[in-house]
C-alpha cells in the first residue's frame, strides 16, 4: 500500500532541492519518484503541460492554468527553473494551447480565443516567450486569424527561421469547417495573407489539422475530411511552401479513402522534404474494432508506401490515438494504447516500428511496451537520438495512476526495466505526461498533479536524475552522435564563406541557404555523403548565380531526420 506523502513535507523538500551555491549549478535533478522536480504549485488547479527541449538540455514547459491563463516555465538541464513564469493571462482559451520551439531557447504558443462573447466566436492568437520568460510580442499577442465564425484546434510547426507555422480549423464560410493556416515570422510579423490562406475549403466537413515542418520554410498538413460525403472520414494532405502556396492539388491529395472511417491524424517530417502520417482506421468495421495505420508521402505529393496506407498494427482488439517519432533513417516509430476485447478489457501500450520504404519491422501486431494490469494510456513519444525512442504514459497498475516511462531500441527491445521505468509515483495521481529530449539519449518528463506542475529527467540509461555521460560530440578523433553543423568562417563574410559539418554515419545530406523569411536561397549539398567531417563554401551566390544583398541568412543541414542550424552575417 502506498504511503500518503503531505504537500507540506512534499514542498519542503523539493524546495532543498532548488538550493545553488553562487556561481555553480549543481544537478539537482530528483532520484525520488514521490518527490519529483516542482515547476509550478499554487492553490488553483492545473491542465494539459506541454514542454519541449530548449536546446541546451532543458525544456520550457507550459500548462493552462487558472483564470484562463497560459503559464510557461524554463527549467534548465540540471533541473533549476529560470527566470520568472511568464503568464499570458485571461485569454479564455476553449481548447488547449499548442507549443513549438522557436529554434533560439524560446518557445512560440498559439491558442483559440473568445474575442466576441455575444456570438461566442473564436480566434487564433500567438505569442512568443523567450527562455528567460519575457513575452516578446504585444501583450494580448498576435492576432493570426479574426475573421467571421470560429477558428477552433490549431496545431503549430517551427518554420526553422524562428517564426512558425500554425493551421487550425475554421468556420468563416459555412457551419462546415474547412481548414485554413499562417505563418509569423520571429518578430510576430503575420507572412501571409490576413487571416490565414485557405489550406482546404472542399465540400463538407475538413477537421482534425495537424503539421509538420517541410524543413524549407513551409509545411505539410494533413486532416480528417468528409468531403466524400459517405458519412465517414477519410485522411487527406496539403503542402504548403514558406509564401503560404500550395503545392499539391487544390484541397489536397488522399492520403486515405479506404472503406468506412479513418480519423485522428498525426503528423512528423521525414527528413526528407516529406512527411509521416498516421491514423486510427476503421476499415475492418466488420470486426467492429480501429486499427492502427501509416502512409508517407514525398515533397512532391506522391504517397510512398501501400496505397491507403500500412498497417502498423491490425489486430482482432482496439488500437487508438497514434503518436509518432522518427527512426533518424526516413522511417518511424510508432506508439498508441490497446484495449483488448475480452475481460478483463485492460488498456496497454504498444509501439511498431517501420522503415523508409514502408516495412513494418517488429512483427504484425508491434511490440509491446507496457502490459501489466490495469490501465496504461496517454502515450507520447520522441526519438532518442540512437535509432530509437522513449516513451511515457500515465499508468494506473495501482489505484491511482502514476507516470512511467521506457526506451525501445532501433530493433525494438526494451532497454529499461520490463514494464517501464516509474518517473512519478507520489500521492494521489499524476497525468498527462509530455516529453522532450535532454540532448544526451535521455529526456525530460513533465505532467500535471491536483494543484501542480512537476518534472523529471531520466538519462539514457534509465535512471531517475541521471544525465547521461556521452556528449553528442564523442571523443576527439571520433565520430559525432548526431549530425553537427560548426559556424560558418569567417562570419560576417564578404564574399565567400565555408560552412563545415560533421556526419555521424553515411547518408543522405541537404544543406541549404535560406533569408529570414524562410525562402530557399541556394542549395549547396543534395546528396549522400560519407561519415565524417566535411566542408563546403558559399560564395554569396543564389540559386540563379546572382550577388544576394547584405542580410542575415540561415544555412540548414538536414540529415537523418535532424536540422541544424547556424546563422550568417553577410557584410557588402
Amino acid at each position: 500500500m502506498r504511503r500518503p506523502i503531505h504537500r507540506a513535507a512534499l514542498l519542503s523538500l523539493t524546495a532543498l532541492l532548488f538550493i545553488i551555491t553562487p556561481g555553480k549549478a549543481h544537478a539537482v535533478w530528483s532520484t525520488n519518484t514521490a518527490i519529483n522536480n516542482l515547476v509550478w504549485y499554487s492553490g488553483d488547479a492545473k491542465a494539459y503541460p506541454a514542454n519541449v527541449s530548449d536546446g541546451t538540455g532543458g525544456a520550457i514547459v507550459m500548462w493552462y492554468g487558472p483564470a484562463s491563463s497560459i503559464l510557461v516555465q524554463h527549467i534548465n538541464a540540471v533541473g533549476v527553473t529560470q527566470g520568472s513564469v511568464a503568464i499570458i493571462p485571461g485569454l479564455s482559451q476553449e481548447i488547449r494551447p499548442v507549443i513549438v520551439s522557436d529554434d533560439a531557447g524560446g518557445v512560440i504558443i498559439a491558442w483559440s480565443k473568445v474575442n466576441n462573447y455575444e456570438s461566442y466566436n473564436n480566434d487564433i492568437y500567438a505569442q512568443r516567450v523567450d527562455g528567460s520568460g519575457a513575452v516578446l510580442w504585444t501583450t494580448s499577442g498576435t492576432a493570426l486569424c479574426t475573421a467571421a465564425g470560429n477558428q477552433l484546434h490549431p496545431t503549430i510547426a517551427a518554420d526553422h527561421a524562428g517564426g512558425a507555422i500554425i493551421t487550425w480549423q475554421d468556420y468563416r464560410n459555412s457551419p462546415e469547417p474547412d481548414i485554413y493556416a499562417q505563418r509569423v515570422d520571429a518578430s510576430g510579423s503575420i507572412l501571409w495573407a490576413a487571416d490565414g490562406v485557405a489550406v482546404c475549403t472542399a465540400t463538407s466537413y475538413q477537421t482534425e489539422p495537424a503539421i509538420a515542418a517541410d524543413n524549407a520554410g513551409g509545411a505539410i498538413i494533413t486532416w480528417t475530411d468528409l468531403r466524400r460525403e459517405n458519412g465517414y472520414f477519410d485522411i487527406y494532405a496539403q503542402h504548403v511552401n514558406g509564401s503560404g502556396a500550395g503545392l499539391w492539388m487544390a484541397n489536397g491529395i488522399a492520403i486515405c479513402v479506404a472503406d468506412d472511417e479513418q480519423s485522428d491524424p498525426n503528423i512528423i517530417s521525414d527528413g526528407f522534404g516529406g512527411a509521416i502520417i498516421a491514423w486510427q482506421d476503421f476499415r475492418n468495421a466488420a470486426a467492429s474494432y480501429y486499427d492502427i495505420y501509416a502512409q508517407r508521402v514525398s515533397a512532391e505529393g506522391n504517397t510512398l508506401w501501400t496505397n491507403n496506407g500500412q498497417a502498423i498494427c491490425a489486430t482482432a482488439d482496439y488500437e487508438y490515438s497514434p503518436e509518432i517519432a522518427s527512426d533518424g533513417s526516413g522511417g518511424a516509430i510508432f506508439t498508441w494504447w490497446k484495449s483488448y476485447v475480452t475481460p478483463p478489457y485492460e488498456i496497454d501500450i504498444c509501439a511498431q516500428r517501420i522503415n523508409a520504404a514502408g516495412s513494418v519491422q517488429w512483427g504484425a501486431a508491434g511490440v509491446p511496451i507496457c502490459t501489466l494490469p490495469g490501465w496504461q494510456n496517454q502515450p507520447v513519444i520522441i526519438k532518442d537520438g540512437a535509432g530509437g525512442a522513449i516513451i511515457t504514459w500515465t499508468d494506473y497498475r495501482v489505484q491511482y495512476p502514476d507516470i512511467y516511462a521506457q526506451r525501445i531500441n532501433a530493433a525494438g527491445a526494451v532497454q529499461w526495466t520490463g514494464n517501464g521505468v516509474a518517473i512519478a509515483t507520489a500521492s494521489p495521481s499524476q497525468s498527462a505526461p509530455t516529453i522532450a529530449g535532454d540532448g544526451t539519449g535521455g529526456a525530460i518528463i513533465s505532467w500535471m498533479e491536483q494543484r501542480g506542475i512537476y518534472a523529471s529527467q531520466i538519462g539514457g540509461n534509465g535512471i531517475l536524475g541521471s544525465r547521461a555521460s556521452a556528449s553528442a560530440v564523442g571523443p576527439a578523433g571520433q565520430s559525432p552522435k548526431v549530425p553537427v553543423l560548426s559556424q560558418n568562417c569567417p562570419n560576417p563574410f564578404n564574399p565567400r564563406t565555408s560552412l563545415r559539418f560533421d556526419l555521424p554515419q553515411a547518408g543522405y545530406v541537404r544543406l541549404s541557404v535560406f533569408d529570414v523569411a524562410g525562402r530557399v536561397v541556394r542549395t549547396l549539398v543534395d546528396e549522400g555523403m560519407s561519415q565524417g567531417s566535411h566542408e563546403v563554401a558559399w560564395d554569396g551566390l543564389d540559386s540563379a548565380g546572382r550577388a544576394v544583398g547584405s542580410g542575415t541568412y540561415l544555412a540548414r543541414l538536414s540529415f537523418g531526420g535532424r536540422v541544424e542550424t547556424v546563422r550568417m552575417g553577410l557584410v557588402r
